[in-house]
């Protein structure tokens, strides 16, 4: 789902309707090796009832959108942060430059991780009981409760005791090969310590 008019179709099997407005959100952060990008998420108005629905985007670094010019231009993802748009996917950006039909461009040098990648991540995160350093809400607004992980500050951490940890991991995720739980942490940016004998 890379384009706004997919994520807005979403949202209006869920009851958004015409005249109403979702806001678009992005949180930036670096990967190893990778550089910057962001996570997009397009969020609805708040229902009566509390409820808000929420669709989550590919991260992207960039994303096209044709101006009231008709031109198709190139535009850095950030300008997407709390641009709101409405349910025909007219898009007004925080400078009040209104732009349409809205394609994220994902980085083609990024692979994303798999589902497996970012929960052996996770759990070695919480094995190493580190989850303060690099656990964050996605949107404490939003989403309190959908933690992300921070890429960006892994790679300053070492693992300091990497064979009980991979123990511990295997334990866990009995399917994980040792070489696919070694390539998800070191693609994360962690580093092992070596110990001296």
């Amino acid at each position: 789902m890379r384009s706004l008019a997919d994520a807005l179709a979403k949202l209006r099997e869920e009851g958004l309707a015409d005249g109403e407005h979702v806001e678009i959100k992005t949180t930036g952060f670096d990967l190893p090796g990778c550089g910057k990008i962001a996570l997009v998420m397009v969020v609805g108005l708040r229902r009566p009832d509390g409820s808000m629905f929420v669709v989550l985007m590919p991260s992207a670094r960039t994303f096209v959108a044709r101006t009231t010019r008709g031109e198709r231009l190139t535009y850095s993802i950030e300008m997407l942060d709390a641009a709101i748009s409405d349910a025909d996917g007219n898009v007004e950006l925080t400078n009040g430059q209104i732009v349409h039909a809205v394609d994220l461009v994902p980085s083609p040098f990024f692979r994303e991780f798999s589902a497996t990648e970012h929960a052996i991540v996770r759990l070695a995160i919480k094995i190493c009981k580190v989850e303060d350093k690099f656990f964050q809400p996605f949107d404490t607004e939003i989403l309190p409760s959908l933690m992300r992980v921070r890429y960006e500050g892994i790679s300053k951490a070492s693992i300091k005791r990497f064979n009980l940890l991979r123990l511990r991991i295997c334990e866990q995720m009995p399917g994980v090969s040792p070489s696919q739980l070694a390539s998800a942490l070191k693609r994360a940016g962690f580093r092992v310590k070596r110990v001296p004998r």
